[in-house]
């Protein structure tokens, strides 16, 4: 078997006609009309859409989270766990329990069982006066707790507050 020795030439370089140079599709390869999508994909699609609001109303998420499911009813429903879960609904850096948890009080530690208003209300306003009341328990002293209520955009500031005897 015969190699041939000689080295590939450089060959001057001739136009080329635009149309050969640029290869466009014929039209069996364009698909111009939507593909119709089967029961099971639109199925499929609809529960992906589910509203945030919906999400939120699921008294029991805790049940999902951090484990493994057997069977799912919803087919990504980690990833819509993820999108709409109530902690992330205000964009902080972590959930709002990580955020909350920053705070030197914890107020859910604070709310007594039952509390002094109708109903064994904690929060709730006095009608003889129109005071706003909150109960609250096992404060220490210098410990103080901040409330902010916004009314028709006017914010009002008070303090609930331990003295020091």
């Amino acid at each position: 078997m015969a190699v041939d020795a000689t080295a590939n030439q450089a060959t001057a370089n001739k136009p080329v006609d635009p149309k050969e140079a640029i290869k466009v599709a014929s039209p069996s390869l364009i698909q111009l009309s939507n593909p119709k999508l089967s029961d099971e994909a639109m199925v499929e699609i609809g529960f992906q859409d589910i509203g945030g609001h919906e999400l939120i109303n699921i008294s029991r998420s805790d049940a999902i989270n951090g484990q493994d499911i057997i069977y799912s009813i919803v087919k990504n429903l980690n990833n819509v766990l993820l999108e709409y879960n109530s902690n992330n609904i205000i964009k902080l850096q972590g959930t709002s329990d990580n955020y909350f948890k920053n705070f030197p009080i914890r107020l859910e530690q604070k709310l007594p069982k039952d509390g002094t208003g109708p109903n064994k209300e904690i929060i709730y306003i006095e009608e003889s006066t129109g005071n706003l009341v909150i109960n609250l328990v096992n404060l220490e002293k210098g410990e103080q707790v901040d409330i902010e209520i916004i009314n028709q955009g006017e914010t009002f500031d008070d303090t609930i507050r331990v003295s020091e005897v």
